[in-house]
């Protein structure tokens, strides 16, 4: 961010959550968002898709998970606990202020939105031939 706030670069991928309190001045332009539809925070910007790269979507998410074993009763009350907090108007306000858009749902849901992005990176991964150190 910095970086490109210096012009030392001259594109930056980043999420809405960590760019969008830079977009007010005017060191920065943002160019379009990487979902498959307009951000309600930022209605002005289109898609990658609408501005003629259709064949890519990325959004950043995040989710609260378990340690493998854990019975479901014990998700369950934990998802419902997650849900109700994030429900809240008060808690919602102040991640909508820090740029979340919050989705609550059924526990199942996280787990397969994980595993639909999971080959999708794998591949990302493989091809740029990335390593741990």
């Amino acid at each position: 961010m910095a970086a490109t706030r210096r012009s030392a670069t001259w594109l930056l991928f980043e999420n809405i959550t960590s760019i969008a309190p830079h977009l007010k001045g005017d060191k920065l332009t943002a160019l379009a968002v990487t979902g498959a539809a307009r951000d309600s925070r930022l209605p002005q910007l289109p898609t990658l898709a609408e501005s003629g790269l259709t064949s890519y979507q990325a959004v950043a998410w995040n989710g609260y998970v378990a340690p493998a074993g854990v019975d479901a009763k014990t998700l369950d009350f934990l998802n419902a606990a997650f849900s109700k907090a994030l429900s809240s108007p008060a808690v919602k306000q102040q991640l909508n202020a820090q740029a979340y858009d919050v989705h609550v749902g059924p526990r199942q849901a996280l787990f397969e939105l994980a595993k639909r992005e999971r080959p999708v990176w794998a591949d990302v991964i493989r091809r740029l031939g990335a390593k741990l150190d």
